[in-house]
């Protein structure tokens, strides 16, 4: 049960009417607690009111002697939107609702100890509120908005046609190799980039793979990443979402958005970027990686000039050689230039050639005074030769 001092200053609010009310009056009363209020029925345009009033929500949902529970739990969608924290229940849909220590507290059914825990937990923990709040605010937002809901059946819409037109994508040359490296990596240049420590961002992770960079980035920041399918073995610090190029979130929705060595797989490039500048906050940063088609080995199929012929006739080769996994489309700086603006990109590969150990590149001592040595300027002339094209991108509108 609740400590004393807690119960003198709290109002317990009961809303909504049913056959247990009566019952519910007697027992307060008998139990002498005055510091209850039963409101009854109220009207669903109420609600919003009653949810911003409280300090927190409590859903203390069970499963009754019929198997009937809670579905999917509109009420914890509406107090999300209230900025009102949340403790629930894990039974029925609810779990797919809120994620527990990110979103709202969830704890088991009947559990008396654990609900007095929790609302104690909320009443002392301001730090702790404050970022189920946010996290709760931004995955209703983002996620259950009409305009998001909408925009996620034209993605399914789009990606279906797609998927039945040409199933391009596979899972060929997935890695999870030193995946916490490269996120410490791509945090190490978006931190350079914004001349800050990238943390509690709103982040749209693309290509989701093993899970492990979303995972890793999503310790300090609320993380969304998306793929054309599940492979994840890492489901931790992060939301996901299956999708194609067409993405499922409202306009100007994330601080950042990560492609990381994707967009050479993917089959619309143009639609790839242009859906990363819908959903990128006005002053929002991009993040882009990708080998340079003028590199002479190509790092997927690991094959030296072969990918310098016409696309069509490449895979057309790799086909017949029977090595084929997916298509890739590699792009060179003109390319990309022409996809990005190229007054709003900022190339880092020549930053890193030239200090690679800044970068948590793996380099012999000796190779990285050699190339200490190199001016900056040539290494920046020289971008359109460099292996893998690594681009900052301002969302300048």
């Amino acid at each position: 049960m609740l400590p004393k001092k807690t119960q003198e200053e709290s109002i317990l609010w009961i809303i909504g009417d049913g056959d247990e009310r009566s019952y519910l009056v007697n027992q307060a009363k008998q139990l002498d607690i005055k510091n209850i209020k039963f409101w009854g029925q109220v009207q669903n345009k109420q609600l919003p009111d009653f949810y911003a009033a409280t300090t927190v929500f409590v859903a203390p949902s069970v499963i009754d002697s019929n198997g009937d529970t809670e579905g999917q739990g509109v009420i914890l969608l509406e107090a999300m939107a209230s900025n009102t924290p949340i403790i629930a229940t894990t039974v029925g849909g609810i779990p797919e609702v809120i994620t527990n220590g990110e979103t709202s507290l969830l704890i088991p059914p009947n559990n008396a100890g654990e609900l007095s825990n929790s609302i104690q937990q909320v009443f002392n923990n301001k730090e702790q509120v404050s970022k189920l709040i946010t996290n709760a605010q931004y995955k209703v937002e983002s996620m259950y908005s009409w305009e998001s809901i909408s925009q996620q059946f034209i993605s399914t819409f789009n990606n279906t046609i797609n998927i039945k037109k040409e199933n391009t994508h596979r899972d060929g040359f997935s890695t999870t190799v030193n995946r916490n490296k490269k996120a410490k990596k791509i945090l190490t240049i978006l931190a350079k980039s914004l001349v800050a420590p990238v943390k509690n961002k709103l982040i749209l992770d693309i290509g989701t793979g093993s899970g492990d960079i979303a995972s890793y980035i999503g310790k300090h920041n609320t993380v969304v990443s998306v793929d054309i399918s599940d492979c994840r073995k890492n489901k931790k610090n992060f939301y996901f979402s299956r999708c194609n190029e067409s993405l499922p979130f409202k306009l100007e929705s994330f601080d950042v958005v990560i492609s990381n060595h994707v967009i050479e797989h993917v089959q619309n490039q143009e639609l790839h970027i242009k859906e990363i500048k819908r959903v990128l906050k006005k002053g929002g940063t991009l993040y882009l990686a990708t080998p340079n088609r003028l590199w002479p080995f190509e790092v997927h199929y690991k094959l030296c000039f072969l990918h310098y012929l016409p696309h069509k006739l490449f895979l057309k080769v790799l086909k017949s050689a029977r090595v084929y996994k997916e298509d890739i489309n590699l792009l060179t700086l003109n390319d990309l230039e022409t996809l990005l603006k190229k007054s709003s990109l900022i190339s880092f590969s020549g930053k890193i050639i030239k200090s690679p150990s800044a970068y948590l590149m793996n380099t012999p001592p000796w190779l990285e005074k050699i190339l200490n040595i190199i001016p900056i300027q040539i290494l920046e002339l020289t971008t359109f030769l460099h292996p893998t094209f690594i681009f900052i991108y301002r969302n300048i509108r």
